[in-house]
């Protein structure tokens, strides 16, 4: 295997690696958009049934402003035009229970929200891989600077044999098991 060969392989590696990392980059972010856009539903609806339950507080107070203001004796007790304290009351019990509501939606999306983790398993595994790259390339100049110490391409021990087979590193390379075969 040449110098050539080898680069190759290192760049077709790591552009496979890059490939994979951006795919689980996506797949978290996909997740993660759907947790957002759940959390952010959830909200819009509390909003929303809060702002009916505001309006029918204020409805509600209109019409108890109408009772105290209204004469004392109506013409017709029976008359089924008449608004009774029954009709603001039951107002400010709908405005109460729509709150009810508009609170556990509130809940429900902030609790989406906040399980919502990122895309941290992404940037793990871009850490370890970086990681990973950095000490192959240590590795691969402590060889050359092996190499380079005796001239040759015989990988030698730390006794400065030949043909062992084990670098000073203590990886093995295909190097020496040539010169084992030259033998």
């Amino acid at each position: 295997m040449t110098t050539a060969d080898t680069v190759k392989n290192i760049q077709q590696d790591l552009t496979v690696l890059a490939k994979s990392l951006v795919t689980l980059g996506k797949i978290e972010a996909t997740d993660m958009a759907k947790k957002l856009g759940l959390g952010a539903a959830l909200l819009a609806g509390a909003l929303y049934f809060a702002l009916n339950a505001i309006s029918l507080l204020f409805m509600g107070g209109a019409l108890a402003f109408f009772l105290l203001l209204q004469p004392d004796a109506p013409a017709e007790p029976q008359d089924p035009t008449m608004v009774t304290g029954a009709l603001p009351l039951g107002f400010v019990i709908m405005a109460c229970i729509l709150l009810l509501v508009a609170a556990l939606l509130a809940v429900g999306g902030l609790l989406s929200i906040r399980a919502n983790r990122g895309v941290k398993q992404t940037q793990a595994e871009t850490e370890a891989t970086v990681t990973a790259v950095k000490s192959a390339i240590e590795r691969g100049k402590a060889d050359v600077a092996v190499r380079l110490e005796y001239g040759d391409d015989d990988v030698r021990t730390d006794d400065g044999r030949t043909g062992t087979g084990v670098s000073r590193t203590g990886d093995t390379s295909p190097v020496a098991a040539r010169s084992l075969d030259a033998r």
